[in-house]
């Protein structure tokens, strides 16, 4: 049996439990149910586990008043990582909460990083990975304005540390 875990911010928060905990008590177990049903018989295929993509899948619950709750998670060694969930409210799924469940996955890649170094290589890896997580965190609230420190408001830092700047601006 595969152990589900949640996605929890560098402030210790858990957003998806969260947002669970604001559901009505009968959307809650619905999908519990079918999350137990996923942790217990993986793996399964629609129309209650789907995949995405880049080793993504979703869980799909069919809650009450004709509500449809998308519960989004990755694969992991022996465990299920939610990291986003959701009401979904058209036909497809949201662009912007794909890109935020590939965001949380590639912060969460940066921390299991962060903890094998090689000898005589932690120094470097762990300064890697703190600016990387900060960066990481910096993009998901949108407070990112380029990816490096200082410089021009025009400065965007691409591949590599190779600097590029917008039309108009000038190089410092």
């Amino acid at each position: 049996m595969l152990t589900v875990v949640f996605y929890r911010t560098e402030a210790g928060t858990e957003p998806i439990r969260e947002w669970l905990q604001s559901l009505p008590l009968e959307d809650r177990r619905t999908i519990g149910v079918d999350l137990w049903t996923v942790q217990k018989g993986w793996p399964l295929g629609m129309p209650l586990c789907g995949s995405l993509g880049k080793g993504l899948w979703e869980v799909r619950s069919n809650l009450s008043h004709n509500k449809i709750a998308r519960l989004l998670f990755f694969l992991r060694k022996d465990r299920i990582c939610v990291v986003n969930g959701f009401i979904k409210k058209t036909q497809k799924t949201p662009l912007e909460e794909i890109e935020l469940v590939l965001l949380r996955y590639k912060l969460l890649r940066a921390r299991c990083r962060a903890a094998l170094p090689q000898h005589g290589q932690r120094g470097k890896c762990l300064t890697i990975a703190a600016m990387s997580l900060r960066r990481m965190v910096a993009i998901e609230f949108g407070m990112c304005r380029s990816g490096r420190k200082g410089g021009s408001s025009g400065s965007v830092t691409v591949g590599y540390g190779k600097l590029r700047e917008q039309r108009g601006g000038t190089r410092s």
